[in-house]
């Protein structure tokens, strides 16, 4: 049986209920180490919640809650499995004449930690550390919506100087680096003064289920599968990370000289042919934090990323039975496309019909998938820097 879910819009100023909206069609992503985000929701003009949505904007920026209606539900004090802003918005005639609005919502660490940023400056700093005082920063000039939980202790100490730096960018690279796993808890900033979010900056995160939690596809399994989709991606041998030099004194005859680190695996090269990245890294200060920045894209062997649908009605359910993180199992055997591997969850993504049940769910192993939009997002970046040299 379909699962479903509730969408309640609330105003962005006071968080007073504006009702229920009832979109055609609603896609969710949730992604590790990433903030959450609807990436796709169609909502006709006429349909329930379109007339409150556009009279509230005025006030604020619109604040929704999604609801699913699980085994894990609490009907007394239910907290959604997604608090997010709205982020962008158009209005569309269709060939019908119907107007139709097209909405993208973010949690606070893509609206607004991904466009608020930092210039600040830290020395031997323990990596969690930086990213809570990032947004603990940030929450005392505006509140973003996000707060912070669990800190771990011990993480590398690292120098870095931001220089207009968005906040979610300078945490996701942190991540990256393996310092910390993020944990994001969405809540219901009417009983959370406000917070859409908690998130935490943790050692580890998720379990191995692969004993428990099998996903199949194939003549011969539990065929729980409705599709698999496998893409290979050639490694990356060779990383050269760089920054440009600031001035030590007005007129240094160094400044803008552009610093630059090179890793190598010799091994790969041999076996593969070389596959080179450059990757600016404003943030760097030094040949460590260019090397350490090197070293985490530094990838010898061949990557997939593996996405594939689980029947919504015969298989496992997403945080009934496993979430982000958790190892899980994925068995194909269908001709040429054989797989069998235990693969930490990267993301899950889940359709909504015009019902709001759910009509597909999508699971991801290896590299997630990135969308046209945030592959332009990052070479913007990059031109960015290379046109501000001295930024």
């Amino acid at each position: 049986m379909a699962v479903d879910w509730t969408l309640v819009l609330l105003s962005g100023s006071t968080l007073d209920e504006l009702g229920e909206v009832a979109p055609t069609s609603v896609t969710m992503r949730w992604e590790r180490n990433r903030g959450a985000v609807i990436k796709s929701m169609t909502l006709p003009h006429d349909a329930p919640g379109a007339a409150e949505l556009v009279a509230n904007r005025e006030f604020g920026t619109p604040v929704l809650l999604a609801f699913r209606r699980d085994s894990l539900h609490d009907d007394d004090a239910p907290e959604p499995r997604l608090s997010v802003r709205l982020d962008t918005i158009t209005h569309d005639l269709d060939q019908d004449g119907v107007p139709i609005m097209g909405l993208t919502w973010a949690d606070p660490l893509g609206r607004p930690l991904s466009q608020a940023t930092s210039s600040a400056t830290f020395s031997s700093t323990p990596s969690a550390e930086i990213a809570q005082q990032l947004i603990e920063t940030e929450n005392t000039d505006a509140p973003s919506g996000l707060r912070v939980g669990t800190v771990v202790a011990g993480t590398t100490s690292r120098d870095r100087v931001f220089n207009l730096q968005p906040i979610a960018s300078a945490i996701y690279e942190l991540a990256d680096l393996g310092d910390f796993k993020l944990q994001l808890t969405h809540l219901d900033p009417r009983r959370h003064g406000g917070d859409l979010a908690e998130i935490s900056f943790l050692a580890d995160l998720g379990h191995d289920l692969s004993d428990l939690v099998l996903f199949a596809a194939g003549p011969g399994t539990d065929a729980n599968v409705l599709s698999v989709s496998v893409q290979e991606i050639p490694p990356v041998n060779q990383v050269t990370t760089t920054v440009r030099h600031a001035g030590a004194y007005p007129g240094d005859p160094n400044m803008g000289a552009i610093v630059a680190a090179t890793l190598k695996d010799l091994s790969s090269i041999a076996k593969w042919g070389k596959f080179e990245l450059v990757q600016e890294t404003p943030d760097a200060l030094n040949n460590a934090d260019l090397a350490a920045k090197a070293a985490a894209l530094l990838q010898p062997d061949p990557r997939h990323s593996v996405q594939f649908t689980p029947d919504p009605h015969s298989a496992p359910q997403p945080w009934e039975d496993f979430w982000l993180w958790d190892t899980v199992r994925l068995l194909c055997d269908s001709h040429h496309l054989r797989i069998d591997t235990a693969e930490p969850v990267v993301a899950i993504e889940i359709d909504l019909d015009e019902n709001l049940q759910e009509s597909a769910i999508r699971v991801e192993f290896g590299e997630p998938r990135r969308t046209e939009t945030e592959l332009i997002q990052g070479v913007t970046e990059r031109v960015y820097f290379l046109e501000h040299p001295n930024s």
